[in-house]
This record gives C-alpha cells, structure tokens and sequence, in this order.
C-alpha cells in the first residue's frame, strides 16, 4: 500500500496543471508540423492539377460530341468559326448540352491564323474532314491539351494546331 503521504504529494501535483511555458511550447511545436504539412501539400499544384482534370473531362465529351456528330451526319466536322451556327456552337443542339468554359487564367491562342472558338470554350480548327480542339494545361505552362482527327489521340503540345495540317504539334 502506498503511503498516505505519498498519494497527498501525487495529488498535489497533479493539480498543479500545465505551466505557461509548456504551453507555448507546443503551440510552437504544432505551428512547425502545420506548416510543413502545408509545404508537403502544395496547394497551388493542387489545384492547378484539379483545373487540369477539368480541361481533360471537358475536352473528352467535346472530342466524343465531334465524333458522334462526324458518324451521325454526312461524314462532315463541324466548320471553324464563332457562333452558334458554326464550330463548336454547332454540337450545342443534338450533341451537347451547353459547351464547357474554359478555366479562369487560361490563355489559348484561338484568334490568329484561322483558330477559333465559340464564346469562352475551347479552341476549335476545322475543315469538313479534318478537326483539331485544344485547351490550356495549367500545370506546365504554355502547353495544351490538344485531340486531332488525325491521330486520333490525346496529348500534351508546346503549341497550337495550324492550318493545313490541323494536327497537334
């Protein structure tokens, strides 16, 4: 059995709480592990990876709305150019609901040299046979997600499609 002075100075010491010190101590240590989990997150990557996602979501119901509306009419993509009428505006009434927007802070070439697209979607180049849609990765910059009809593949391109070739770089 313990004694009874013993379990009266156990007692008061267990009373006696946390110091100030040792309380800021370990505010001071959690501060450090909080921001080497931030460090090892990375949430700027984080989220331009997540942006990237979308782009390749986006541009993969894109590129199956040109296939379906290529096999579904007179073997025909739809023509380059802005407006419902045209481009991607086209696949609005029978293949797509409403055409995807690009990220915010993206920056595709579409104006110059014939590349066009519809509103704030993604870039879009054809001609009744040949097709090519990209759009802007965030993680590396300067890049693009970028589909041809010619290859028929997905890849990544330091630049845009050009006429005549209308295939990804």
């Amino acid at each position: 059995m313990l004694s009874t002075r013993y379990r009266l100075k156990m007692k008061r010491i267990y009373q006696k709480g946390f110091t100030l010190i040792e309380l800021l101590i370990v505010l001071a240590i959690m501060g450090v592990m909080a921001a080497a989990v931030l460090l090892a997150i990375d949430p700027a990557a984080k989220i331009k990876s997540a942006k990237d996602a979308t782009v390749k979501s986006d541009m993969g119901q894109l590129v199956n709305a040109l296939q379906a509306y290529y096999t579904g009419g007179s073997q025909t993509y739809p023509a380059s150019g802005n407006g419902v009428a045209v481009g991607l505006g086209a696949l609005i009434p029978g293949e797509v609901k409403a055409l995807p927007s690009q990220q915010s802070g993206a920056t595709l070439p579409c104006a110059t040299g014939g590349n066009t697209s519809y509103a704030n979607s993604y870039c879009y180049l054809a001609t009744t046979t040949l097709a090519a849609i990209w759009g802007n990765i965030f993680t590396t910059a300067g890049s693009y997600w970028c589909w041809d009809s010619t290859n028929v593949a997905f890849k990544v391109s330091a630049s845009a499609p050009s006429a005549p070739n209308y295939t990804c770089p």
